[in-house]
Protein backbone atom coordinates (compact mmCIF):
# COMPACT_ATOMS: atom_id res chain seq x y z
CA UNK A 1 0.00 0.00 0.00
CA UNK A 2 1.55 3.18 -1.19
CA UNK A 3 1.99 6.04 1.59
CA UNK A 4 0.16 9.07 1.91
CA UNK A 5 1.44 12.06 -0.14
CA UNK A 6 1.18 13.73 3.13
CA UNK A 7 3.06 11.02 4.50
CA UNK A 8 5.51 11.26 1.89
CA UNK A 9 6.28 15.25 2.37
CA UNK A 10 6.23 14.49 6.23
CA UNK A 11 9.16 11.99 5.56
CA UNK A 12 11.07 13.61 2.65
CA UNK A 13 10.82 17.38 5.31
CA UNK A 14 12.73 15.37 8.31
CA UNK A 15 15.28 13.47 5.81
CA UNK A 16 16.08 17.22 4.78
CA UNK A 17 16.17 18.48 8.77
CA UNK A 18 18.17 15.63 9.79
CA UNK A 19 20.96 15.12 7.03
CA UNK A 20 22.64 18.54 8.32
CA UNK A 21 22.60 17.60 11.37
CA UNK A 22 24.21 14.22 10.48
CA UNK A 23 27.07 16.09 8.85
CA UNK A 24 27.49 18.22 11.97
CA UNK A 25 27.72 15.61 14.45
CA UNK A 26 30.37 13.46 11.76
CA UNK A 27 32.20 16.19 11.49
CA UNK A 28 32.46 16.82 15.13
CA UNK A 29 33.30 12.95 15.55
CA UNK A 30 36.34 13.30 13.52
CA UNK A 31 36.89 16.68 11.63
CA UNK A 32 39.60 15.04 9.63
CA UNK A 33 37.88 12.74 7.39
CA UNK A 34 35.00 15.20 6.84
CA UNK A 35 37.45 17.36 6.11
CA UNK A 36 38.30 15.24 3.60
CA UNK A 37 35.42 14.59 1.92
CA UNK A 38 35.13 18.56 1.44
CA UNK A 39 38.51 18.55 0.14
CA UNK A 40 37.69 15.52 -2.73
CA UNK A 41 34.16 17.64 -3.05
CA UNK A 42 36.39 21.05 -4.38
CA UNK A 43 35.20 23.07 -0.77
CA UNK A 44 38.13 23.96 -0.09
CA UNK A 45 36.80 26.71 2.60
CA UNK A 46 34.92 23.67 3.97
CA UNK A 47 38.34 21.66 4.42
CA UNK A 48 40.34 24.49 5.34
CA UNK A 49 37.75 24.56 8.43
CA UNK A 50 37.81 21.29 9.00
CA UNK A 51 41.30 20.62 8.52
CA UNK A 52 42.62 23.01 10.41
CA UNK A 53 40.16 21.40 13.88
CA UNK A 54 41.60 18.41 13.17
CA UNK A 55 45.69 20.03 13.12
CA UNK A 56 44.85 21.13 16.84
CA UNK A 57 44.69 17.38 17.55
CA UNK A 58 47.57 16.18 15.57
CA UNK A 59 49.22 14.80 18.58
CA UNK A 60 47.29 12.36 19.00
CA UNK A 61 46.81 11.32 15.24
CA UNK A 62 48.54 8.67 13.25
CA UNK A 63 52.08 10.64 11.99
CA UNK A 64 50.71 9.43 8.32
CA UNK A 65 47.89 11.59 8.87
CA UNK A 66 49.27 14.73 10.72
CA UNK A 67 51.37 14.89 7.16
CA UNK A 68 48.28 14.31 5.12
CA UNK A 69 46.68 16.87 7.02
CA UNK A 70 48.95 19.67 6.16
CA UNK A 71 49.07 18.80 2.92
CA UNK A 72 45.66 19.36 2.10
CA UNK A 73 45.48 22.48 3.76
CA UNK A 74 48.43 23.70 2.01
CA UNK A 75 46.89 22.85 -0.88
CA UNK A 76 43.32 24.15 -0.07
CA UNK A 77 44.49 27.28 0.50
CA UNK A 78 46.71 27.19 -2.62
CA UNK A 79 43.44 26.77 -4.42
CA UNK A 80 42.42 29.85 -3.32
CA UNK A 81 44.95 31.95 -3.59
CA UNK A 82 46.27 32.56 0.03
CA UNK A 83 49.86 31.24 -0.90
CA UNK A 84 51.75 32.41 2.62
CA UNK A 85 49.20 30.19 4.53
CA UNK A 86 49.88 27.48 1.87
CA UNK A 87 54.11 28.22 2.47
CA UNK A 88 53.35 27.89 6.42
CA UNK A 89 51.38 24.59 5.82
CA UNK A 90 54.29 22.90 3.75
CA UNK A 91 56.91 24.39 6.76
CA UNK A 92 55.05 22.52 9.05
CA UNK A 93 54.53 19.57 6.94
CA UNK A 94 58.66 19.63 6.67
CA UNK A 95 58.62 19.81 10.74
CA UNK A 96 57.35 16.49 10.54
CA UNK A 97 58.90 14.74 7.64
CA UNK A 98 62.45 16.87 6.62
CA UNK A 99 62.85 14.53 3.43
CA UNK A 100 59.39 14.77 2.26
CA UNK A 101 59.06 14.41 -1.64
CA UNK A 102 55.89 14.90 -3.59
CA UNK A 103 54.72 11.83 -5.93
CA UNK A 104 54.81 12.18 -10.20
CA UNK A 105 52.74 14.36 -11.86
CA UNK A 106 51.41 16.37 -8.95
CA UNK A 107 51.02 20.57 -10.18
CA UNK A 108 54.32 22.50 -10.81
CA UNK A 109 52.26 25.35 -8.54
CA UNK A 110 52.60 23.26 -5.47
CA UNK A 111 55.86 21.32 -6.06
CA UNK A 112 57.47 25.27 -6.37
CA UNK A 113 55.51 26.47 -3.00
CA UNK A 114 56.51 22.97 -1.29
CA UNK A 115 60.06 23.92 -2.57
CA UNK A 116 60.20 27.41 -1.23
CA UNK A 117 58.94 26.71 1.98
CA UNK A 118 62.05 24.05 2.09
CA UNK A 119 64.26 26.57 1.30
CA UNK A 120 62.79 29.17 3.88
CA UNK A 121 63.56 26.16 6.52
CA UNK A 122 66.83 26.08 5.43
CA UNK A 123 67.51 29.66 6.02
CA UNK A 124 66.59 29.78 8.80
CA UNK A 125 68.34 26.23 9.97
CA UNK A 126 71.68 28.78 9.25
CA UNK A 127 70.57 31.96 10.34
CA UNK A 128 70.35 30.40 13.80
CA UNK A 129 73.33 28.04 13.50
CA UNK A 130 75.04 31.24 12.49
CA UNK A 131 73.51 33.63 15.47
CA UNK A 132 75.05 31.24 18.02
CA UNK A 133 77.94 29.73 16.53
CA UNK A 134 81.41 30.81 16.73
CA UNK A 135 81.72 33.68 13.62
CA UNK A 136 78.63 35.38 16.04
CA UNK A 137 81.12 35.05 19.20
CA UNK A 138 83.42 38.28 18.79
CA UNK A 139 85.23 38.11 21.85
CA UNK A 140 87.83 35.83 23.63
CA UNK A 141 88.55 35.75 27.05
CA UNK A 142 91.63 33.86 27.70
CA UNK A 143 93.54 32.38 30.78
CA UNK A 144 97.06 31.25 30.13
CA UNK A 145 99.92 29.53 32.52
CA UNK A 146 102.84 27.72 31.88
CA UNK A 147 106.57 28.32 32.32
CA UNK A 148 108.82 31.04 31.23
CA UNK A 149 112.61 30.43 29.98
CA UNK A 150 115.51 32.58 29.66
CA UNK A 151 118.25 33.01 26.79
CA UNK A 152 122.11 34.45 27.66
CA UNK A 153 123.08 36.28 30.93
CA UNK A 154 119.66 36.28 32.52
CA UNK A 155 119.74 32.15 31.94
CA UNK A 156 122.94 31.94 34.14
CA UNK A 157 121.62 34.35 36.96
CA UNK A 158 117.42 33.58 36.97
CA UNK A 159 115.70 30.11 37.19
CA UNK A 160 112.91 29.12 34.69
CA UNK A 161 110.03 30.57 36.37
CA UNK A 162 106.09 30.81 36.06
CA UNK A 163 104.14 32.64 33.36
CA UNK A 164 100.81 33.87 33.81
CA UNK A 165 99.15 35.69 31.22
CA UNK A 166 95.20 37.17 31.15
CA UNK A 167 94.74 37.83 27.50
CA UNK A 168 91.20 39.34 25.60
CA UNK A 169 90.65 39.75 21.75
CA UNK A 170 88.14 41.31 19.55
CA UNK A 171 87.47 40.48 15.91
CA UNK A 172 87.60 42.53 13.74
CA UNK A 173 86.04 40.29 10.73
CA UNK A 174 87.18 37.94 8.83
CA UNK A 175 91.09 36.23 10.29
CA UNK A 176 91.74 39.64 11.83
CA UNK A 177 92.07 40.27 15.77
CA UNK A 178 92.87 42.57 18.45
CA UNK A 179 94.66 41.66 21.15
CA UNK A 180 95.61 42.15 24.30
CA UNK A 181 96.91 40.92 27.57
CA UNK A 182 97.95 41.84 31.05
CA UNK A 183 101.21 39.91 31.80
CA UNK A 184 103.06 38.20 34.86
CA UNK A 185 105.95 36.41 35.68
CA UNK A 186 108.24 35.37 38.27
CA UNK A 187 112.21 33.98 38.66
CA UNK A 188 114.08 33.01 41.42
CA UNK A 189 117.72 33.61 41.68
CA UNK A 190 120.09 31.17 41.25
CA UNK A 191 121.69 30.20 44.55
CA UNK A 192 119.63 32.77 46.26
CA UNK A 193 116.62 32.77 48.03
CA UNK A 194 114.98 35.98 46.17
CA UNK A 195 112.95 36.08 43.51
CA UNK A 196 112.62 38.47 40.47
CA UNK A 197 109.16 39.73 39.83
CA UNK A 198 107.85 41.41 36.61
CA UNK A 199 104.49 42.57 35.37
CA UNK A 200 102.90 44.66 32.53
CA UNK A 201 100.49 44.76 29.83
CA UNK A 202 100.48 44.88 25.83
CA UNK A 203 98.25 45.45 23.27
CA UNK A 204 98.39 44.46 19.39
CA UNK A 205 97.32 42.65 16.51
CA UNK A 206 96.81 39.37 14.64
CA UNK A 207 95.47 37.22 12.42
CA UNK A 208 93.31 33.22 12.91
CA UNK A 209 93.07 30.26 10.68
CA UNK A 210 90.24 28.23 10.87
CA UNK A 211 90.92 24.40 10.11
CA UNK A 212 87.29 22.71 11.30
CA UNK A 213 87.62 22.50 15.14
CA UNK A 214 91.53 23.63 15.30
CA UNK A 215 92.12 27.34 14.96
CA UNK A 216 96.02 28.36 14.58
CA UNK A 217 96.98 31.64 15.70
CA UNK A 218 99.27 34.85 15.81
CA UNK A 219 99.52 38.37 17.00
CA UNK A 220 102.13 40.75 17.85
CA UNK A 221 101.84 43.51 20.50
CA UNK A 222 103.55 46.17 22.54
CA UNK A 223 103.52 47.13 25.91
CA UNK A 224 105.22 48.01 29.06
CA UNK A 225 106.07 46.82 32.49
CA UNK A 226 107.86 47.03 35.90
CA UNK A 227 110.10 44.47 37.24
CA UNK A 228 112.25 44.10 40.02
CA UNK A 229 112.58 42.09 43.51
CA UNK A 230 110.63 42.41 46.49
CA UNK A 231 111.66 44.94 48.84
CA UNK A 232 114.18 46.84 46.34
CA UNK A 233 113.40 49.22 43.32
CA UNK A 234 111.90 48.15 40.21
CA UNK A 235 112.58 49.39 36.82
CA UNK A 236 110.24 50.03 33.94
CA UNK A 237 110.71 48.08 30.50
CA UNK A 238 109.48 48.10 27.64
CA UNK A 239 107.77 44.38 26.23
CA UNK A 240 107.73 43.43 22.38
CA UNK A 241 105.44 40.22 22.40
CA UNK A 242 104.85 37.47 20.20
CA UNK A 243 102.40 34.76 20.53
CA UNK A 244 101.87 32.54 18.51
CA UNK A 245 98.91 29.68 19.47
CA UNK A 246 97.09 25.96 18.81
CA UNK A 247 93.36 25.81 19.70
CA UNK A 248 91.47 23.15 19.54
CA UNK A 249 86.94 24.20 20.16
CA UNK A 250 86.20 22.01 22.74
CA UNK A 251 82.65 23.98 22.29
CA UNK A 252 81.15 26.37 20.65
CA UNK A 253 82.64 29.08 23.54
CA UNK A 254 85.15 27.28 24.52
CA UNK A 255 88.39 26.80 23.11
CA UNK A 256 91.50 24.93 24.53
CA UNK A 257 95.11 24.82 23.31
CA UNK A 258 98.68 25.60 23.70
CA UNK A 259 100.32 29.20 23.48
CA UNK A 260 104.08 29.40 22.45
CA UNK A 261 105.74 33.42 23.40
CA UNK A 262 108.88 34.25 22.74
CA UNK A 263 109.52 38.44 23.65
CA UNK A 264 111.91 40.91 24.29
CA UNK A 265 112.30 42.76 27.87
CA UNK A 266 114.09 46.20 26.83
CA UNK A 267 114.71 48.48 30.38
CA UNK A 268 114.32 51.76 29.57
CA UNK A 269 117.16 53.70 31.96
CA UNK A 270 120.28 51.47 30.08
CA UNK A 271 118.49 49.86 27.61
CA UNK A 272 119.34 46.16 28.36
CA UNK A 273 117.82 43.52 27.14
CA UNK A 274 116.75 40.01 27.66
CA UNK A 275 115.04 37.32 25.25
CA UNK A 276 112.32 35.14 27.32
CA UNK A 277 110.69 32.71 25.82
CA UNK A 278 107.05 31.08 27.28
CA UNK A 279 104.97 27.67 27.00
CA UNK A 280 101.98 27.69 28.19
CA UNK A 281 98.35 25.99 28.28
CA UNK A 282 95.27 28.01 27.76
CA UNK A 283 91.88 28.10 27.97
CA UNK A 284 89.37 30.57 26.64
CA UNK A 285 85.86 31.50 26.79
CA UNK A 286 84.23 33.07 23.43
CA UNK A 287 81.25 35.18 23.65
Amino acid sequence: MAPAPHQAALGLLLLALLAPAAGRAQAEADPYAAGLACFEQLDFRCAIELLSAAALTESGREHGQRIDIQRKLAEAHLALGQRPEALSRFEHLLELAPDYALEPGVSPKIRACLEEARRRIKRRTVSASAAGGPAARRFLLGLAGGVELLTGRDRELLEPGLALELQLAYRLGGPWRLAGGLRYASHDLVGGSDSLHLGGGWIGAGAELELGAAVLGANAGLGGGYFGIAAQEGRGALLLVLHAYADWRAAVWLRLGLDCAPGLVVELEQGETSFTASIAGRAAIAF
